[in-house]
């Protein structure tokens, strides 16, 4: 807008800090995706091993199956490096550059893993895992917007770009010549 007046007491913020302030909120709700990452893929490991261990098909249980457990075993490696990302960016200070950096790659990964584990564990339950009998299709439309929420998967790389070519002297890239 231009040419608005507004009296000081209404002004929110210091003028002229507006997409500070914007980006600020993102960064929370950047790392709120690691946090909700978490959870859900913590959710689907939780369900994928309670219905393959109950659930039989060729007279034995389906989390006998090599291909369900090669799932399983993804979704807990998934459920790890999420949870440790999430936890060393709650050691961070959120107004580090360092912060900044590693939560938008935090939000990438986690996101894109969420959503295959969303799917991998709709896969192990069949049809049940797609009904809405089931909490997985729910937990799979969250996790796909965390794929665009706070600035999509691309946005996330270009804030990366940004911030190492910005911060090149937080990094030993001494390698690199």
């Amino acid at each position: 807008m231009k040419d608005v007046e507004v009296s000081a007491g209404q002004v929110l913020g210091k003028p002229g800090s507006g997409f500070l302030q914007i980006t600020t909120g993102f960064n929370h709700e950047r790392l709120y995706v690691g946090i909700a990452a978490s959870a859900i893929i913590r959710h689907c490991l939780e369900t994928a091993l309670k219905y393959s261990a109950q659930r039989h098909a060729f007279g034995k249980a389906i989390i006998e199956h090599q291909a369900i457990q090669l799932k399983i075993a993804h979704l807990y490696a998934q459920l790890t490096m999420v949870d440790a990302a999430t936890r060393e960016l709650l050691s961070l200070s959120m107004d580090s550059p360092e912060f900044h950096l590693k939560v938008s790659a935090v939000k990438i990964f986690a996101s894109q893993w969420t959503v295959q584990a969303c799917l991998d564990t709709m896969q192990i339950l069949g049809g049940m895992g797609y009904s809405r009998e089931c909490d997985i299709e729910r937990f799979m439309r969250d996790a796909k917007l965390f794929e665009i929420g706070g600035g999509t998967t691309d946005m996330q790389y270009m804030v990366i770009m940004k911030g190492l070519i910005k911060n090149q002297n937080l990094f030993n890239f001494s390698y690199i010549r």
